[in-house]
């Protein structure tokens, strides 16, 4: 834990927007809140912020709230007053309340294929009484229909792919959706993705299909352990008139925005 602690500490002292006199508070809290809470296997309520987050326990919910407040890793400049921001691979619903945070009167349709998740991610919504929002159940894949997802061990929260690249057993039936036909014929002003590998497939779809040219920004999250380099996905948006840049705090996050010919 102390170690985790110390990365933490660092990074939120590079954070782009928290003030390092409000994150300390915030990060010994959530740590001595962890650790009063280390047997317990029920799921915790957190209040971070001003918002209410149900999450499996503390340490996920430190986790990602590093990631995503911290860090802000789906950091991104959107330059339009109620921007359309699609978030595939919501997890537990984290990043939909920080570009809630960032953006208010955001429309949000939020993608997560796992049972679990979807349930949390749901929860956290409603709970929160955030408007605007579509949550979806489904893996992202270039067709419809119904496919696997596989969960490692450890921690059933996070990391499920519908990519068996590990020797896992352990699968579930999900639905299997298009983003093409979730784009349909709309303005996207960020899509994120954090899709566990099958990013390459659900890219190749929606430029094949040309519903890549409703999107105006990524933030895209690549996973070389599951086969999807970077070089992959940045050489894709290249070609599909983006400008990209890699995330320095975490070199398989990559941002994308269209480049605009005068």
């Amino acid at each position: 834990m102390f170690n985790s602690f110390k990365e933490i500490l660092k990074r939120s002292l590079n954070s782009r927007s928290t003030p390092f006199s409000k994150s300390m508070p915030e990060l010994v809290r959530l740590y001595f809140l962890s650790y009063l809470n280390k047997k317990n296997e029920k799921p915790v309520v957190v209040k971070f912020r001003g918002l209410n987050v149900v999450s499996p326990n503390y340490p996920l919910f430190i986790n990602l709230i590093n990631e995503i407040f911290y860090q802000e890793v789906y950091a991104n400049e959107i330059q339009v007053d109620t921007p359309l921001i699609i978030d595939a691979g919501s997890n537990i619903g984290i990043s939909i309340l920080y570009f809630k945070s960032r953006y208010p009167d955001s429309e949000i349709i939020g993608i997560e294929p796992d049972p679990q998740n979807f349930n949390m991610l749901k929860e956290n919504v409603s709970i929160n009484g955030f408007e605007n929002i579509k949550l979806i159940n489904c893996a992202l894949g270039s067709s419809k229909g119904e496919t696997v997802l596989y969960k490692e061990g450890g921690n059933p929260y996070l990391n499920p792919s519908i990519l068996k690249v590990c020797d896992v057993d352990q699968g579930v039936k999900v639905r299997l959706e298009s983003l093409t036909d979730i784009i349909s014929n709309r303005d996207v002003d960020l899509l994120k993705m954090d899709i566990e590998g099958a990013e390459m497939i659900v890219l190749k779809d929606i430029i094949m299909s040309g519903a890549i040219n409703k999107v105006n920004s990524f933030v895209l999250e690549t996973h070389p352990d599951n086969g999807v380099s970077s070089e992959e996905v940045k050489s894709l948006l290249i070609k599909s008139g983006f400008e990209v840049s890699v995330n320095p705090l975490n070199k398989n996050i990559i941002n994308a925005k269209r480049i605009y010919l005068p």
